[in-house]
């Protein structure tokens, strides 16, 4: 296996760089790097140097947080003997927390570690990898990304406060596998491919990530003091059995999604976020390959 660590090159993410390189030598592991000067530079890299090296094996690990790893993703779908793997130093990322008892910090526990395929999902010409995010939740995620580049420790909550009072509704219409849904009002959704969203809430509780669907979940318009009475049961993963956040949510399962606002609308995949007038969602059933750290890892 040839393996090929993609870092971040913001200054402020130098020391993962140091932190690696010292854990490679406590394994006496030989391998390539490559540093991203800009946003999208991981996404180029990774298609070049697929589209040059067809039939080796090859494994990009990801040394950073989630928008690095999904720029990986974007380059290995539908690839044959080509490798995601995440060492989860240079920020937060979502989509390890659904594998909550293996360790993503280790290089040794990487090598170790065993192949799975999982799901993709395609945001129309891009992809992600754990979460889609519409509406107040996309504009936290912007607003996140903003704070986080400034250097700011608590990035999400105080996106999620500048999102509160900044963002009510969204006129969009959605069809998910041909139907149409009735309501057109919505305040944030996700449509999720794992369990998280922001670090800490449990979107998704029930999502898995290589079964092949995708998890649909959506709030109608609600008062401001509806929300925050919601909102640490949507933290918890809680909001499916809570009868308040009931009367709000609508919630499905889906191959197929079309979402179509009104206005331009902000979009999230994994915490990227781009503007859009018009979303269409498809799960990609086993089209990324993984490797996961060994089961074994003490976490």
């Amino acid at each position: 296996m040839r393996y090929i660590f993609i870092f971040n090159g913001r200054e402020d993410k130098r020391h993962v760089i140091d932190e690696v390189h010292e854990q490679m030598k406590q394994v006496n592991l030989v391998a390539e790097e490559y540093i991203t000067t800009d946003i999208g530079d991981a996404t180029r890299y990774v298609n070049f140097f697929c589209d040059m090296n067809t039939k080796e094996e090859v494994c990009f690990v990801s040394c950073g947080g989630a928008g690095l790893a999904t720029e990986i993703t974007c380059g290995l779908v539908n690839r044959k003997n080509k490798y995601l793997a995440i060492i989860a130093l240079g920020g937060t990322t979502d989509f390890i927390k659904n594998y909550p008892n293996r360790c993503f910090t280790r290089v040794q526990d990487m090598i170790e570690g065993e192949r799975v395929q999982i799901d993709a999902v395609r945001v129309n010409d891009n992809y992600a990898l754990n979460c889609v995010n519409f509406g107040m939740d996309a504009m936290c995620s912007f607003l996140a990304q903003r704070y986080a580049y400034n250097g700011d420790p608590d990035p999400y909550n105080k996106g999620l406060i500048g999102s509160f009072f900044g963002y009510r509704w969204h006129r969009m219409k959605i069809t998910i596998d041909g139907k149409t849904l009735k309501n057109t009002h919505w305040q944030n959704g996700q449509i999720s491919n794992g369990q998280y969203t922001g670090g800490e809430f449990l979107c998704a509780p029930h999502a898995k990530l290589d079964d092949g669907i995708l998890e649909f979940c959506f709030f109608r318009w609600m008062p401001g003091f509806i929300m925050l009475l919601i909102l640490p049961h949507f933290r918890k993963g809680e909001h499916f059995t809570n009868k308040l956040c009931m009367r709000y949510i609508t919630y499905c399962r889906g191959r197929h999604f079309e979402i179509v606002p009104k206005n331009l609308t902000y979009v999230g995949t994994d915490g990227e976020v781009f503007a859009a007038t018009k979303v269409v969602v498809d799960v990609l059933p086993k089209a990324l390959n993984v490797i996961l750290p060994s089961k074994n890892a003490t976490v």
